[in-house]
């Protein structure tokens, strides 16, 4: 996620604050400027470091506002109300940004309560068709295991229940990962469903939606056999 340039600043919290009360006018300079070196990562516990990033001040001024409005942590001094505006800020941006994806690509991410009905048509005939293409190419050879089409068919429902949209497989590739799932790694075919339930309703889904992704060793990792 790109770095947010900014942070929240509020005019009576600061004349109000008793702690701000208790600094030299220096000292809330001070402050200022380590709460703004402070938004990117906490501030170093290092006395040499934290000189260079208020040059030309004291280290008692800096030790005093660091020991007023400062909280040592593990990873250096942090601000608190700051993490938690940061926080905040962070969640408004993550949200923003997966708003801008979903409108950029309304053929698969519709925004309606309803995905259109030719839409669901379109990715239903190339799902179709390549299902069909697969048959042709597999004439003369041993059927295929029935379970896969099932695997396939249940991720598309699944999509388009908990989603809103239905998914184009890329049903050579999908196929031979389901089939490894299922032969090489010994999954059941409800273990396998379980596991596209956890995946459609994952933060994992936003990123990638594709069978792949859910059926990847990292899924599977996050999800934990047995539906955990």
């Amino acid at each position: 996620m790109a770095k947010i340039p900014y942070f929240p600043f509020y005019p009576d919290d600061w004349i109000a604050s008793r702690k701000r009360l208790s600094l030299t006018y220096k000292q809330q300079g001070i402050y200022i400027l380590l709460l703004a070196h402070s938004w990117s990562k906490p501030l170093p516990q290092d006395k040499e470091v934290l000189l260079k990033l208020v040059p030309r001040s004291r280290w008692s001024d800096i030790e005093k506002v660091l020991l007023t409005c400062f909280s040592a942590t593990c990873d250096g001094h942090a601000n608190d109300k700051l993490a938690t505006l940061k926080r905040h800020a962070t969640d408004i941006s993550m949200k923003a940004s997966y708003a801008g994806k979903c409108s950029s690509n309304k053929r698969l991410y519709s925004t309606s309560v309803e995905q259109p009905l030719n839409e669901r048509s379109t990715n239903q005939n190339q799902n179709q068709n390549q299902n069909q293409k697969e048959h042709k190419s597999l004439a003369g050879k041993s059927p295929p295991d029935p379970r896969i089409n099932e695997v396939k068919n249940y991720f598309i429902e699944a999509c388009f229940k908990v989603l809103r949209f239905e998914p184009v497989l890329e049903h050579a590739k999908d196929g031979k990962l389901i089939k490894s799932r299922l032969n090489g790694d010994n999954f059941t075919l409800d273990e396998l469903k379980d596991l596209i339930d956890w995946f459609v309703k994952s933060d994992k889904s936003k990123e990638h939606m594709t069978l792949a992704a859910a059926l990847s060793a990292h899924s599977m990792n996050l999800w934990g056999r047995g539906g955990k």
